[in-house]
């Protein structure tokens, strides 16, 4: 019989996988020192540009178990995408009025 980490193989590529989430992980991070300088508003776009490829990244990531995968890159990704999207959301509530109040 065929064993798991070979039938993932041949499903998907997961190197290619792989590469796509260190990069979105490269971008939260360049994105986490440029936020730690600047004014939130100076990151919004950027920062909703990366939270965007990363919700696509994840829509389509196969979310296999950890042992059929050599590197889990995509479950650090998740990690580090809730802690983006959480800090753009404070960082909207502060910037932004209340829905529904316009100054």
């Amino acid at each position: 019989g065929i064993d798991g980490r070979e039938l993932v193989g041949r499903l998907w590529d997961i190197p290619a996988s792989e590469v796509t989430a260190r990069r979105l992980l490269e971008a939260i991070d360049v994105l986490g020192a440029v936020a730690a300088g600047d004014e939130p508003v100076e990151w919004f776009a950027p920062a909703f540009e990366v939270s965007a490829a990363c919700v696509s990244y994840l829509r389509t990531e196969p979310a296999l178990p950890v042992d059929l995968v050599e590197t889990p890159m995509a479950t650090e990704l998740r990690a580090s995408y809730r802690a983006l999207n959480a800090r753009f959301r404070t960082a909207l509530a502060e910037h932004l009025p209340p829905v529904g109040r316009v100054p």
